[in-house]
């Protein structure tokens, strides 16, 4: 009977010490899910704070590609103004040149007509 109440002692010791350590191993695998759950929600934030920062990126960039195209229009459109006024000067010029050397002309045959 001695023995009999050794064995379930050692038993009921070697229970307990395995339950024990089967809930220290489950809590230790829980905190490390904990950890990892942890670890992704902060990649998964970051990932969402880089996506966020290259939209804005990629908007200033269409942004910066409209006002370059639009600037680049106007600057055209603006040497083209110049470029028809700049024209019309010089015809002007040489319309006048041409006025000028014509009423010139017409003078001199007259004072070699008279």
């Amino acid at each position: 009977a001695f023995r009999s109440q050794d064995c379930l002692s050692g038993l009921r010791i070697a229970c307990a010490t395995s339950w024990s350590k089967a809930v220290l191993t489950a809590k230790g695998a829980q905190q490390k899910v904990g950890s990892c759950e942890a670890m992704i929600k902060a990649a998964a934030t970051q990932l969402a704070e880089a996506a966020e920062k290259y939209q804005a990126a990629e908007d200033k960039y269409e942004a910066a590609k409209a006002d370059a195209h639009a600037e680049s229009e106007r600057l055209e459109a603006e040497l083209k103004a110049q470029l028809e006024a700049e024209e019309r000067r010089v015809e002007a010029e040489k319309a006048a040149a041409e006025k000028a050397a014509a009423e010139e002309e017409a003078r001199r045959q007259q004072e070699e007509a008279s």
